[in-house]
This record gives structure tokens, C-alpha cells and sequence, in this order.
């Protein structure tokens, strides 16, 4: 799955944890990479970048597997369409990994889009 409005999740926190903010929009405080998915990436790729991440934020979906390989301080910010709340599924895993998990219900429902991969598209 994949947030179809991920510019303004990005924009949203950059301001609230970002500070300042240069000519192409990158704040000089808070580093976030933007990953559309793993495709042809290799697992130790995977775990590679993940072990650089410390908040993973994504919808709910299997991409959020990639969890345990989060350094020791990292956790994960997942959310959910309006109706769908899961939170025990990946929660679960990262308290047995040791991280931390916070959920957000979107309020919106599920916009699927037939042929999207990765299972749908959602709005936060």
C-alpha cells in the first residue's frame, strides 16, 4: 500500500518537527526519505536502509514487515482508513522487536483503486 497524499504527510512533518526550511524544501533539522516501495531491492538493501531509520510512517500493509530492522530507538507511526484498524498486527511486532508504535485513524475512508499495486491507495 501506498499514501497516494504523501506530500502533505511529508509537509506535515517537517513542520511539526522540522524547523527550518530552505528554497527546495528541505528542512535542515529533520531528515526524511521518501521509499515508493522495495521493488527490486535486495533483503540486505532492505535491512541496510532500515537500520538508518528511526521513525518508519506508512500505512498499514506488508511493507511495514521491514520493522525489526529498525535501529533500537526506531519505532513506527502506522495509519488507518476510516473502519480498518489493525494496530495489534504490526504493534505486536514491534514490541517484540523492542520498538515503539503509534496508530493513526485517518478519518477517511479506503480509496482503492482497482489497479494499484501494492493493494490500494489511502488518504491520510
Amino acid at each position: 500500500r501506498r499514501a497516494e497524499n504523501y506530500p502533505e504527510i511529508l509537509d506535515a512533518l517537517h513542520q511539526r518537527w522540522g524547523g527550518r526550511q530552505d528554497k527546495n524544501h528541505n528542512h535542515s533539522d529533520l531528515m526524511v526519505h521518501y521509499l515508493d516501495s522495495f521493488d527490486n531491492v535486495t533483503v540486505l538493501e532492505q535491512m541496510t536502509f532500515m537500520a538508518k531509520v528511526d521513525l518508519l510512517v506508512g500505512p498499514h500493509g506488508a511493507q511495514l514487515i521491514t520493522l525489526p530492522f529498525l535501529p533500537e530507538c526506531g519505532g513506527l507511526l502506522e495509519f488507518f482508513p476510516e473502519g480498518y484498524n489493525m494496530e495489534h498486527f504490526f504493534g505486536t511486532l514491534a514490541t517484540a522487536t523492542g520498538h515503539f508504535h503509534f496508530t493513526i485513524d485517518t478519518g477517511h475512508p479506503p480509496h482503492r483503486v482497482p489497479d494499484a499495486p501494492y493493494g490500494g491507495m489511502f488518504k491520510l
